[in-house]
């Protein structure tokens, strides 16, 4: 069971305030979902590192030409009280592009 954090939120934030940071950038996260895994994508990341990732997060991650690295690859991220599914990811699915993705988290997600 792989729980996220608020890690999406922080590179959502990231991506608002300065994108040029991620352009290029190797980004590590402890728990990389699809939600996160859009972040990167938009924003031009070369490479993502997690000890654990989504297949979904891998797949949208390479097909974009996103170098990964994972230890555990699993079906899908856990909320942090492991009681459902991240409700980040949650909002991805039916998505088809990381556009799409990064639009949606950007209405569930006040960035400042």
């Amino acid at each position: 069971d792989w729980s996220s954090d608020v890690c999406s939120s922080d590179l959502l934030n990231l991506l608002e305030k300065d994108k040029g940071k991620l352009a290029g950038a190797v980004v590590l996260d402890r728990v990389c979902g699809r939600a996160s895994a859009a972040i990167c994508v938009v924003g031009g990341v070369r490479k993502v590192l997690a000890p654990v990732m989504s297949v979904g997060a891998k797949a949208l991650l390479e097909g974009h030409g996103v170098e990964t690295s994972a230890r555990t690859l699993v079906p899908g991220i856990q909320n942090r009280d492991r009681t459902g599914g991240c409700p980040m990811d949650a909002a991805t699915e039916g998505a088809e592009t990381p556009a799409e993705i990064v639009a949606r988290l950007r209405r569930m997600v006040k960035t400042d």
